[in-house]
């Protein structure tokens, strides 16, 4: 009930306000009054699909979450196997250090990023050291948007590989054994035991990469 109560004050009102409010001509002077507006129906969304910055930014978003979040489900998905096979001495360890950037704070994130990537940062500077120029990597057109998403990559990985591999834990080791007895390949039984749960996990909780591709910094 809290719960309910916090989501809907905090999440649901103001989402169902800011849709209301779309198909108006609200502006800022008219928060005192907000009812005396009038009702423009499409008209803004219909401007908003004609500005060319916007479709362009809406292109550059869908790329971001389109390629990003596969690529982030697939290292995830390779860390986790490889803890739910590792030593289990190691494996809190490791658990640790990969979702370590998860709980690190944004700006944190966003200071040592910048002073990796930026023109005269470390990541060109150890470039440099094999003779290679690298680029000004968060003001290039061409370059931006992957350092992006390395680190957008590099910061939500965590999250999903501790969703995978809570679904690998979570496999009964009697369904491992049954398979085994029933004679089926080593490499097939684990992955037809394993996908169930890794398919349908991730489709739990909602996705890091989706949720950074509106802020990625």
């Amino acid at each position: 009930m809290p719960f309910a109560v916090v989501f809907c004050v905090f999440m649901l009102i103001p989402l169902l306000s800011s849709m209301a409010m779309s198909f108006t001509d609200i502006t800022s002077k008219d928060l005192r009054t907000p009812f005396n507006v009038n009702f423009v129906g499409l008209d803004q969304y219909i401007t908003l699909f004609h500005d060319h910055r916007f479709l362009h930014a809406l292109g550059v978003t869908g790329i971001f979450v389109l390629v990003g979040l596969p690529i982030t489900m697939a290292i995830a998905l390779a860390f986790a196997v490889a803890l739910n096979k590792g030593s289990k001495h190691l494996n809190a360890f490791f658990r640790a250090v990969f979702y370590a950037p998860v709980v690190a704070s944004v700006v944190a994130v966003s200071v040592v990023w910048r002073y990796i990537l930026q023109k005269d940062g470390l990541l060109n500077s150890l470039l440099a050291v094999f003779g290679i120029a690298g680029p000004d990597w968060l003001h290039d057109t061409r370059y931006a948007l992957p350092a992006l998403m390395v680190m957008t990559i590099w910061r939500n990985m965590g999250t999903l590989m501790i969703i995978f591999l809570a679904g690998l834990q979570a496999i009964p080791e009697e369904l491992k054994e049954a398979a085994a007895i029933d004679g089926a390949p080593s490499a097939a039984s684990r992955f037809r035991c394993s996908s169930p749960r890794c398919c349908w996990e991730p489709c739990s909780f909602p996705s890091p990469t989706c949720s950074s591709s509106r802020n990625p910094s």
